[in-house]
């Protein structure tokens, strides 16, 4: 991941995905890619 900096107005999307989700990654495509992402289920 590139470093995000304070004063950056874009390319804040993976840096939430990696700090928030449990694991992540990319599939690369014929056609493109997909990024997927998992979170924990917090119990009720």
């Amino acid at each position: 991941l590139m470093p995000v900096q304070e004063m950056d107005v874009s390319g804040r999307g993976l840096f939430l995905v990696d700090k928030l989700s449990d694991r992540w990654g990319v599939d690369l495509l014929p056609r493109g890619k997909t990024t997927w992402f998992e979170m924990r289920v917090a119990d009720r």
